[in-house]
């Protein structure tokens, strides 16, 4: 629940974020009734999910970028994803450098954290969006690794192909 967006907006509405669980009917009722459940004590009449600020409709505005030809897509690689990675934390800073919550990432952090992203992104849907050839915004994609770690019990290693192709 946000109470200021609640006020601005004239809503009684409780959100959640990201959901992720087990491929379970029981499980998924149980989080969205404790949802539910949680709203419902705080007097909310609405509840609305999964919800994320960075993953908004395409506005006019956004759509007139995707329609401007100084605005050029290009692909994240295994080959190049050193520098995009570079790129991407530069724009992930200047992105929210007024949210008094937020520290910038370090190089070095970041570095840590994306180091072995080249392995598992998506190059097929991992671009950098350039403004006259620099740097304006990223999306990087990797696919959901939960299915291959449950199959091979989350033991990384050279056997792992064949583990998960049920032979190992």
């Amino acid at each position: 629940m946000h109470g200021a967006s609640n006020r601005l907006h004239g809503l009684n509405r409780a959100c959640f974020g990201y959901f992720d669980c087990a491929e379970n009917t029981g499980v998924a009722k149980a989080l969205l009734d404790a949802a539910e459940g949680w709203a419902r004590a705080r007097g909310l009449t609405e509840i609305k999910g999964n919800f994320n600020l960075t993953a908004p409709a395409i506005s006019p505005k956004q759509r007139a970028i995707l329609d401007n030809p100084d605005f050029t897509f290009a692909p994240i690689t295994r080959r190049n994803v050193a520098r995009r990675m570079e790129q991407a934390r530069l724009i992930l800073n200047a992105s929210f450098a007024a949210n008094p919550m937020f520290v910038p990432v370090t190089t070095e952090e970041f570095a840590f954290q994306a180091k072995d992203m080249k392995w598992i992104l998506d190059p097929r849907i991992s671009a950098m969006l350039l403004h006259k050839g620099q740097p304006a915004c990223c999306v990087i994609a990797v696919p959901d690794m939960n299915p291959l770690l449950r199959q091979i019990r989350s033991r990384i290693g050279i056997t792992a192909p064949w583990q998960s192709s049920g032979t190992g």
